[in-house]
This record gives structure tokens, C-alpha cells and sequence, in this order.
């Protein structure tokens, strides 16, 4: 399947609402795919750790350490954890889960970024890191809730001068 870019941006959104249909092997392994593809502050790749969640009972054990649903029943969760807990780390976090995001978008997929039951519980829960295998020097950043939408996706029309952009010519020097 192939689609502009474009595309891909005006139908990611924060989805909370999946049907429990599982994400076919392939698209998981388009997804890690797209992730790879994304650039990691100074190539420190080796300093991230995703995890493909598709196991019911550890996405049960997950949400267990939060309080609510924060990932609305989807079947899949991936969760990126880094050691690189600084701005770099951050944005290089931000970075592969745009992409997972976008490549998401691309195969008809959902997505949801989760933060909240990250700090809220994931983080310091021994029972969650323990359900992801985390080693004890990666911390989680960022999870991504991914699966067939409930309802049909459509490309959203944006407003596309509400960021405050200012462009320096050579004239202006």
C-alpha cells in the first residue's frame, strides 16, 4: 500500500476506540520497520528498547498499573523505553513513534500516543516492568496504543498558517 505523506499526517489522530480484530504479523513488522527508520540522537540507537505488546493479559497487567482503559482496548501496545532520559532522548522518542504513527496511518491502522499511564504507574510499577522485560536502566517514554479503527478514519483538514512561523531571508540580515 502506498500513500502520500500527506495523507498519513491528515489521518493520524488520537484514536480511542479499536476493534479487538489482531494487527496482522506483517504490519507489526512494518511498523518496527518505520520505527528503525527514524533518527536517534547521535545514531545511539542501541539505547532504545521497543516493545510489541500483542498479549492480552500483559496489556491487562499494564493497564493494571494505571488507573482507567489507557489503551482503549487496543490489541496492540508498543512501548519504547530509552536510557537516554534527557532532551535528546525525548525528541529521538517523539521521533520513532512519529513514524510508527504515520506507518500506522499508511496501512489503515489507529493509533493513540500514551504518556499519561506511562508517569502515572507503568514507570515505577515493578509488575509492569517486569510484564515488558525491561532492564533496569531503561526507563519508558513513550507507548503507542495501535489497531483497526471502530470507525472509518478520515483525513482531517488543518488550518495551516496557526503556527506562528517566522523565515529569515538573506535580505533581512
Amino acid at each position: 500500500m502506498s500513500m502520500k505523506l500527506t495523507t498519513a499526517i491528515q489521518l493520524r489522530q488520537a484514536n480511542r476506540e479499536f476493534k479487538a480484530t489482531p494487527v496482522a504479523p506483517d504490519q507489526l513488522a512494518a511498523l518496527s520497520q518505520a520505527a528503525s527508520y527514524a533518527p536517534v540522537a547521535r545514531g545511539r540507537y542501541n539505547e532504545f528498547l521497543l516493545t510489541v505488546v500483542t498479549d492480552r493479559q500483559v496489556i491487562d497487567e499494564l493497564e493494571a498499573a494505571d488507573t482507567g482503559h489507557p489503551f482503549y482496548g487496543a490489541p496492540v501496545v508498543m512501548v519504547l523505553s530509552t536510557t537516554l532520559t534527557n532532551q535528546a532522548g525525548y525528541l529521538s522518542a517523539g521521533m520513532i513513534a512519529q513514524n510508527i504513527e504515520l506507518k500506522a496511518s499508511e496501512l489503515g491502522l489507529a493509533s493513540c500516543t500514551i504518556l499519561g499511564a506511562l508517569k502515572g504507574g507503568i514507570e515505577s510499577s515493578v509488575a509492569a516492568r517486569t510484564a515488558l522485560g525491561l532492564p533496569t536502566d531503561y526507563v519508558p517514554v513513550v507507548a503507542i496504543a495501535i489497531g483497526h479503527p471502530a470507525h472509518e478514519l478520515k483525513p482531517r483538514h488543518f488550518v495551516t498558517d496557526r503556527l506562528r512561523t517566522v523565515t529569515l531571508t538573506p535580505e533581512q540580515a
